[in-house]
């Protein structure tokens, strides 16, 4: 054996046991029973309490909500979500809605429980009024202003999700935002670089490079700003529209033909249909089964159990009834087949689990 032949056999082993797999690291840790919600009035919830779908007047089971007075957040608790009737949330900020009022926040959590069952918990922060533009008499959102709302948000939220046991971000960041930058039209043609930076920044607060983000574009019935702003209404509108189709992992929900009860606020009826809209989004990518899974195969990695891209490429899609290869080993009871399809399970866009009957 000659030398160069030594050499590669000493070598080369010890090169590829260093190295993780790809596929190991690919598959993102976040509570898929938590997500944020951020953004001016229509975000909170001006939808008044006497107008409210009968379903939503009781307390909704596990649903929570992150909550306080102030703005120490250390102290602040995870609470139940409750309608407010009395005389909380009058200062909008991290509140279920401004006093007497809703938003879109009670059918969402109503649709996730009833649909997966269990605790759901929700961070919001807004205030009405706040623009993304950094602004030197409004209240806004720009990572230049201090002490503003992009201050508020991450340390609200830093606050919230240490006070859970897990301490994982969110599935998904919901943003209801963008009346407050139709004017002065620099605010407009600036929202396109503001809220992509926005993205980009709370993802790196949160540790998630392609957490989901979802954007609620202005409406077409706001006759606000229909009117008289139409063509500065139209460019907010836009750039909704862009950056959720050129940003990874953002997502547009259309608020269009839903009615407003002064023209810029939505009313009972319209928060209600458009978070049916929210969640038909939301939806598909908060598999409650994905994090339980994970944390069952974290002593397994996807290597050990011969899950790489050249054998995980025969198993297209879940549930595939073409799928009939035998497992060719088991790790821990569980075999091949059943991580493979795990594996692609996911890292899919519209994961699957249902047809999982295996119990790690």
């Amino acid at each position: 054996m000659n030398k160069l032949m030594v050499w590669a056999v000493l070598i080369l082993p010890m090169l590829f046991s260093s190295c993780k797999p790809e596929n190991e690291m690919a598959v993102p840790v976040f509570d898929p029973r938590l997500f944020a919600m951020e953004g001016q009035s229509n975000n909170i919830g001006v939808g008044p309490i006497e107008d409210i779908q009968p379903d939503l007047v009781a307390d909704i089971p596990g649903a929570k909500i992150f909550y306080g007075r102030g703005t120490n957040f250390s102290s602040y608790t995870w609470q139940q979500l409750k309608l407010n009737v009395n005389n909380e949330g009058t200062d909008g900020k991290t509140s279920p809605g401004y006093r007497g009022h809703f938003g879109c926040e009670m059918r969402i959590m109503k649709l996730l429980q009833s649909t997966f069952g269990g605790e759901f918990k929700l961070l919001k922060v807004g205030e009405g009024g706040t623009c993304l533009h950094q602004d030197s008499v409004k209240r806004d959102w720009s990572p230049l202003s201090r002490n503003e709302f992009f201050d508020i948000s991450e340390s609200y939220e830093n606050a919230g999700i240490a006070a859970l046991p897990e301490g994982l971000p969110p599935a998904f960041c919901l943003w209801i935002q963008g009346e407050d930058d139709i004017y002065p039209e620099a605010y407009g043609l600036s929202y396109v670089d503001n809220l992509t930076e926005r993205i980009a920044l709370k993802r790196q607060q949160f540790g998630w490079a392609e957490m989901p983000f979802v954007i609620v574009r202005l409406g077409n019935m706001q006759t606000s700003f229909t009117t008289e702003y139409k063509n500065l209404h139209d460019v907010v509108r836009g750039a909704q529209e862009y950056v959720a189709s050129h940003v990874p992992k953002c997502y547009l929900v259309d608020f269009d033909d839903l009615p407003t009860s002064d023209g810029t606020h939505y009313t009972a009826d319209a928060y209600d249909i458009g978070a049916r809209r929210i969640f038909e989004v939301i939806k598909r990518f908060i598999p409650i089964q994905r994090r339980k899974m994970i944390h069952s195969f974290s002593a397994v990695s996807f290597a050990e159990a011969g899950i790489t891209p050249e054998n995980t490429s025969r198993v297209t899609r879940i549930g595939n009834p073409n799928i009939s290869f035998k497992p060719e080993r088991q790790i821990n009871g569980i075999n091949s087949f059943e991580a493979g399809r795990f594996y692609e399970a996911v890292m899919s866009e519209q994961p699957d689990l249902s047809s999982f009957t295996f119990t790690p």
